[in-house]
């Protein structure tokens, strides 16, 4: 075998295995997170524990406690 053919050949299997490895990371990869108009879509917009587990918790809790106030005051009247 020519050299050269032996130079592309080991370049074919290391490329073929870093394409199985990148697939295989991708596959255990969390999901990507989804966006409002996903969230709107799904009715999960207002959904404290999604919003909490982005790191925003404590403004959405108060966010979300004088949405449901307004919400409320809005019912009874």
């Amino acid at each position: 075998m020519h050299p050269s053919y032996a130079n592309l050949a080991g370049l074919q299997h290391k490329q073929v295995a870093d394409a199985m490895a990148r697939s295989a990371r991708e596959a255990a990869a969390p999901p990507p997170p989804r966006r409002i108009k996903q969230l709107e879509d799904d009715g999960d917009e207002d959904d404290e524990a999604l919003v909490c587990s982005r790191g925003r918790c404590p403004l959405a809790s108060l966010l979300f406690f004088f949405f449901n106030l307004l919400e409320n005051v809005a019912t009874q009247h």
